[in-house]
């Protein structure tokens, strides 16, 4: 112990904070704390040499309690720290300056058999009536850092992953434009040369050949946009969503004045991001509700309000909807709610909207709870 039997402790205003203790009236009960406390306490005097020694100390370094009592602490220490030990209890004693003490800190312990761990330690001091002495409370994280370590291993190898599938997309997009290009060439000369000798079912034969050419291509150029998003090295900067809406806009003006649409926004943010991403992620919302209009002349709105560290961003619509068990499936590759005989598209849209949005350190989803037509909530940062 600090002293025999038990000594009283002294609050002492320089070491810690709190009313004063009598430790005699609650010997008991503090044992029975020590006893069954989760975490290693260790309870040292003013030299470094071990009072007290908890069954979890034992069960952590693998100590018997009459290995260490009365033993200096820096048997617990791989040799390094051990030889750091003396020189900075002499300079706390002397100069008051803590690095460890009343600061917990992640430290390397050693075990009886000798092998190294790592674990969290957070030391206190305390007056007694035979000096200073003070307490260790310690936790064993060699699991925590185990499963820490194997999680950055997973993420930095889904990461390599992800960067390889994207770059392979890339590179088979790109590649395959070439012998598409071919087809459709040798589709189109087959029909100006030959158009005269094909009955009618080699007519249709090719015109099938050209369309499944051309949608090829629409695919792969969806492909293309989807591999080079995070793909930019331009630093982010900041983007006025009205200004993008504006380009927007008039990007699909025939569109809008063919389908009498009516495109409405508010007064929106400036966020930061990538302007040619965030154009894409509005551009594909808002040709959705396009596509996917009702009878009546398309109504779309975009609306936006802070909260907390973000934008909330809604895109609504008046049109078909889309099916509550459906809400997940919609943001997934080539996932398509429709036939491609009523609705063309390449099942990717919504898709890239997603890593846009993720890209941006946002979430998007559906709003099920919308029943007017579609309405499409994400988030976007605030800028700080």
């Amino acid at each position: 112990m600090l002293a025999s039997p038990k000594p009283p402790i002294r609050h002492d205003p320089d070491l810690c904070a709190g009313a004063p203790v009598e430790l005699g009236t609650l010997a008991g009960d503090l044992d029975a704390v020590l006893d069954t406390a989760v975490d290693g306490v260790i309870i040292i005097d003013e030299g470094g040499v071990i009072q007290r020694f908890n069954p979890a100390c034992v069960r952590i370094f693998g100590y018997e309690l009459a290995e260490v009592i009365g033993r200096n602490v820096k048997m617990l220490m791989p040799a390094g720290f051990a030889r750091e030990h003396d020189q900075y209890l002499r300079n706390y004693r002397q100069t008051g300056e803590a690095q460890i003490i009343g600061i917990g800190r992640e430290v390397v312990g050693r075990r009886k058999d000798g092998s190294e761990f790592p674990m969290d330690l957070s030391v206190g001091a305390m007056a007694t009536q035979g000096g200073r002495g003070y307490v260790g409370i310690i936790r064993d994280i060699t699991d925590k850092k185990a499963a820490a370590e194997a999680l950055e291993a997973y993420a930095e190898k889904l990461k390599r992953s992800n960067a390889e599938l994207e770059q392979f997309a890339y590179v088979a997009a790109h590649d395959l434009q070439e012998p598409l290009r071919m087809i459709s060439s040798y589709c189109d000369l087959l029909q100006r040369r030959y158009g005269d000798r094909l009955d009618a079912a080699g007519h249709d034969f090719v015109e099938f050949a050209v369309d499944g050419a051309k949608r090829m291509r629409g695919l792969i150029d969806d492909l293309l946009t989807y591999s080079r998003v995070g793909r930019e090295e331009t630093e982010a900067a900041d983007v006025d969503c009205n200004a993008v809406l504006r380009s927007v806009a008039g990007a699909l003006s025939r569109v809008v004045e063919e389908a009498r649409a009516e495109i409405v926004w508010h007064d929106l943010p400036t966020v930061e991001g990538h302007a040619g991403q965030l154009e894409q992620l509005f551009q594909n919302l808002i040709a959705n509700s396009l596509k996917f209009r009702s009878d009546d002349p398309p109504r779309i709105e975009i609306e936006s309000a802070a909260q907390g560290g973000f934008w909330h961003f809604a895109v609504s619509d008046n049109g078909i909807g889309i099916d509550p068990r459906f809400t997940d499936k919609v943001f997934l590759m080539f996932q398509r709610l429709h036939g491609k005989q009523k609705y063309s598209g390449s099942g990717i849209g919504l898709a890239l909207c997603k890593k846009i949005v993720e890209q941006h350190g946002g979430t998007i989803w559906v709003d099920s709870d919308y029943a007017a037509g579609a309405r499409i909530r994400f988030t976007l940062r605030r800028n700080q």
